[in-house]
């Protein structure tokens, strides 16, 4: 005997219609592990970004210790030049001062206009055990000889700090990095 086509519908329906979307849950799901991923990713980032901006400071103050050390060298505009920085804060400035018989003049003799203001990325500072104590008023002048290269730091009054400085920079949640001027005017970043 012959089926009735009535049986036919008694297949299940996963046998005779193709599956077309996903469940509420399925979605639920998904949307929950995306959640957690970025929950772990954004605080990773945030830490990148820092490291990498305190890493750019550090280079961009390297770099502008050295074009300092080369228009020295160079003797642009027949001018030593140096860098002064101030402990805490989050710029510094490249400079130019007279030269004098008995060598380059201080940070107070500087030439007028010859200021170049540079500002450190974003949370970070000099920090404040650089080597700038507050008995020197928290501030060095990192200053290039106008024939050698060779270099002075000097407090602002002209008082000498030694020949050369460690300076490091500090960045909330992203540790330290430190800058080393030698006597000789090398310049390194550790």
């Amino acid at each position: 005997m012959r089926r009735p086509a009535a049986a036919c519908n008694d297949l299940p329906r996963s046998a005779t219609f193709a599956r077309q979307g996903f469940t509420l849950i399925e979605l639920l799901v998904v949307v929950t592990i995306i959640g957690i991923l970025a929950g772990m990713a954004i605080p990773t980032f945030s830490l990148f970004a820092r490291r990498q901006a305190l890493n750019q400071s550090a280079e961009n103050i390297a770099s502008d210790l050295r074009a300092a050390q080369s228009q020295a060298i160079s003797s642009v505009d027949g001018r030593c030049w140096g860098v002064h920085l101030t402990e805490g804060a989050a710029n510094y400035t490249v400079f130019a001062t007279v030269d004098t018989a008995s060598g380059c003049a201080s940070y107070n003799w500087r030439v007028s206009g010859s200021d170049i203001q540079k500002t450190l990325s974003s949370g970070v500072v000099v920090k404040a055990n650089t080597g700038l104590s507050h008995e020197q008023g928290g501030q060095a002048n990192v200053i290039f000889d106008r024939l050698e290269g060779t270099v002075s730091v000097e407090r602002n009054d002209g008082g000498s700090l030694g020949l050369g400085l460690k300076i490091t920079l500090r960045a909330t949640w992203a540790g330290e990095k430190m800058i080393t001027v030698g006597a000789g005017g090398d310049v390194s970043v550790q």
